[in-house]
């Protein structure tokens, strides 16, 4: 009985670093909604980021990543808008 050996190349390596990469990016998003709605789109885009790098390693580690950002994300309350509004001077406080 005969065995056949596959060998992989430098360009299936390439190719299966793209899938993960895009498989992380698609994933990436979730934490980067839920950044938005928390109000910390630096913390979304950092995790976008990152699970992009780890899923062109491992789509597993991407889900890691993944769930980090997701826990950092809910563990704190949303943060102060950093926009404030215009105050109006009260005329009766006025020297």
């Amino acid at each position: 009985m005969e065995t056949t050996t596959y060998q992989l190349t430098r360009q299936d390596l390439i190719y299966v670093a793209l899938i993960g990469a895009g498989i992380g990016l698609i994933l990436g998003l979730i934490p980067l909604i839920v950044a938005i709605r928390k109000g910390r789109t630096r913390l979304g885009s950092l995790a976008v980021i990152l699970s992009t790098l780890t899923g062109a390693a491992s789509p597993l580690l991407s889900l890691i990543v993944i769930a980090i950002f997701i826990w950092l994300l809910l563990r704190k309350g949303r943060t102060p808008e950093t926009q404030t509004t215009p105050t109006v001077p009260d005329p009766d406080q006025s020297e």
